[in-house]
């Protein structure tokens, strides 16, 4: 919802709402009513945003990995935010993205009292 809001200025996105909720955007872009487990689509994205929605996904670690993987154009990038640490299924999706990509942004911060992780990797 907040970030469909925050796209408003780019000219072409799509946005999934991992809960199959509804938001109002702009009539140039889509965003999805759609679990992410349930995504079945063609097209390829040079950037995936997962912030802090893994945990709501019904998709093993491995499954998550897979599906995201498979939405890429080459060289993109994916930008993967916890949930508060620790975050065990943040962990091993971490860990896949490390083995499979290119690490270009690790930081661990705190936000109102509550330690995260945010990383980017590259497509290689």
């Amino acid at each position: 919802g907040n970030f469909s809001n925050l796209m408003k200025p780019f000219k072409n996105y799509t946005c999934l709402d991992p809960l199959g909720i509804s938001y109002n955007v702009d009539k140039n872009n889509i965003t999805i009513k759609m679990k992410f487990e349930n995504l079945q689509t063609d097209k390829n994205y040079d950037v995936i945003i997962s912030s802090a929605v893994h945990k709501y996904i019904k998709l093993t670690p491995s499954e998550y990995f897979q599906k995201i993987n498979n939405l890429f154009n080459d060289n993109g990038i994916v930008c993967l935010r916890s949930h508060k640490l620790p975050d065990y299924k943040f962990s091993e999706i971490n860990n896949m993205f490390k083995n499979h990509y290119t690490l270009i942004y690790d930081k661990s911060y705190s936000y109102c009292c509550i330690k995260r992780n945010i990383c980017y990797y590259q497509k290689k």
